[in-house]
């Protein structure tokens, strides 16, 4: 018998190692080294810093689970969202954030995919042909790592402020799962930057956000994906 203590570290390779500058910056399979984390870090200080200028959140504590991934599900009807969502989030979630952005929109330039990569944590989701795939990769990340997910259903910016149709990707994601889904809400993000403004005019906003909930008895297939998509539009419209 070996009298060596047993060890639970492991090594894998990196899934982004064959990848290198904005190709690495536009996939999803990207993963963070030590410098993008500090850059996340100060990323964060200045944007929590603008936040509470310009559109100070008002939020009750999140129920976040203690370990393990998760993704929060949210309404979609400004550019602030996704920045007041993370910036909700404790700081023990830096560099395992991932927004997830359109790619033909926040990745189709150089400049666009640092920023996006950099500041936001963004993760490039297709919004056409590819799409499968890309959901594909994203579920895989929930399950093999620690990852959290910060996901708009709707697929686009809502141009009146009210509650769009949750399109069956988000159903891809998670059915058949163990990870938890969050369902949130922003309200007064959408007065402060709606789609077509420049820039942010200044007031309050307020997220609201409910129970924990997984659906790990719902069928990874098309029905399946469909009954997550309407229960958590649901969830969100109750909020």
């Amino acid at each position: 018998m070996s009298d060596e203590p047993e060890s639970n570290w492991s090594y894998s390779t990196a899934s982004d190692i064959h990848l290198a500058g904005v190709g690495r910056l536009r996939s999803v399979r990207r993963e963070n080294g030590l410098l993008s984390f500090l850059y996340q870090w100060g990323a964060r200080v200045v944007t929590k810093s603008c936040l509470r200028f310009i559109a100070p959140l008002t939020c009750d504590p999140l129920p976040l689970p203690e370990r393990g991934s998760f993704v929060l599900v949210c309404n979609h009807s400004s550019h602030l969202d996704a920045l007041l969502l993370t910036s909700a989030l404790p700081g023990r979630y830096v560099g395992r954030v991932f927004c997830l952005a359109a790619a033909d929109y926040f990745f189709n330039t150089r400049a666009k995919s640092v920023f996006s990569a950099l500041w936001m944590n963004a993760l490039p989701m297709r919004r056409a042909g590819g799409s499968r795939e890309t959901i594909q990769s994203l579920r895989q990340r929930l399950l093999e790592t620690e990852s959290v997910l910060i996901l708009f259903p709707e697929g686009t910016r809502s141009r009146s402020g009210e509650l769009g149709t949750f399109r069956p990707g988000v159903g891809m994601l998670v059915a058949g799962t163990e990870v938890p889904v969050i369902a949130c809400r922003l309200y007064g993000a959408h007065e402060l930057h709606p789609p077509g403004q420049r820039f942010p005019r200044r007031g309050k906003v307020e997220l609201l956000a409910g129970e924990q909930r997984t659906f790990e008895s719902v069928p990874n297939q098309r029905e399946g994906w469909e009954a997550v998509a309407r229960q958590l539009e649901k969830a969100v419209a109750k909020l």
